[in-house]
C-alpha cells in the first residue's frame, strides 16, 4: 500500500490526521483483502462504529469525540498492529498522490506553463479528485 501522510505524525505523535485516506494505492492481493477486512468493521453501517469512535478518540492525538471514520480507523490499525501491517505500507510524503480540483482549477494554465506532468508535488498531483456531497470522480 502507498498512502500519503507524515511518518512523524503517524508513529511519533499518533495523530488522527497522520494519513490521508482520500486516495491510496494497493495491489489486488490477499494482503490487501485482509487489510480491508480488518479495516471495514469500523466503517459506516457497522454496529461497532460508535464504540470504535471512542477507542479512536482515546488513542489518537487531537481526535474529536465522534463516531469512527475511515482515516482514524486505518491510522489506529496501522499503529496498533505495526508488525502485522506496516511491512507492506509505504507512507509517501514527498509526492502528492491526490489533489482536490478546487485548489487546482484556477492554476491549471500556470501549471501547464511552468511544470511537467508526473512531478507529483503540489504543482501536479498523481490524481485529481472531484468530490461532491460524498461522491468522488477521480481522473
Amino acid at each position: 500500500m502507498v498512502i500519503h501522510g507524515c511518518p512523524d505524525l503517524l508513529f511519533e505523535q499518533k495523530s488522527w490526521i497522520a494519513l490521508n485516506t482520500g486516495s491510496f494505492l494497493f495491489r489486488n492481493c490477499q494482503w490487501s483483502l485482509d487489510l480491508l477486512d480488518a479495516w471495514a468493521p469500523m466503517g459506516p453501517k457497522r454496529p461497532i462504529r460508535e464504540e470504535a469512535g471512542k477507542i479512536l478518540t482515546v488513542n489518537l492525538k487531537g481526535r474529536p469525540a465522534i463516531e469512527a471514520d475511515d482515516q482514524s480507523a486505518l491510522i489506529y490499525l496501522l499503529i496498533s498492529k505495526q508488525k502485522e501491517w506496516m511491512d507492506k505500507v509505504f507512507v509517501e510524503n514527498s509526492y502528492f498522490l491526490h489533489g482536490y480540483w478546487v485548489g487546482l482549477v484556477d492554476r491549471y494554465e500556470e501549471m501547464m506553463e511552468k511544470y511537467h506532468l508526473g512531478l507529483g508535488d503540489e504543482r501536479w498531483p498523481f490524481v485529481t479528485h472531484f468530490g461532491n456531497k460524498g461522491h468522488t470522480l477521480s481522473l
